[in-house]
């Protein structure tokens, strides 16, 4: 932990790595407070503490959802014009439902 923050003092590290494992069970749950390091950590370091982390992480993830849903949102709508249209053109379709899947697959992910 100390590698991703080199320039907190090493007592404030620990006191914080202390807290994040004696609260947090799920090692993939802390996996994503660094894969997402910048959203998670968001306060002055010497303040945060595990419950700070794991809402940090909860709003980042019903964010990130909501942005994925309205790109979703998008391309369905995208694909419904086609469908509208009487002169469909494969290749758009396709490139709708590559995005679509695209987002699907990245908002699995998270």
């Amino acid at each position: 932990m100390k590698s991703h923050f080199l320039d907190e003092p090493l007592e404030d590290v620990v006191i914080l790595a202390s807290d994040i494992f004696k609260t947090v069970e799920d090692q993939q749950t802390i996996d994503q407070f660094f894969l997402y390091k910048s959203y998670i950590f968001n306060a002055k370091f010497d303040k945060l503490n595990a419950q700070i982390l794991l809402e940090n992480l909860r709003k980042y993830k019903t964010r990130k959802n909501g942005e994925r849903r309205d790109i979703i949102d998008g391309l369905k709508g995208a694909i419904d014009f086609l469908y509208a249209d009487e002169k469909i053109k494969p290749e758009k379709l396709e490139e709708y439902t590559a995005g679509l899947v695209g987002v699907l697959q990245k908002t699995s992910e998270i």
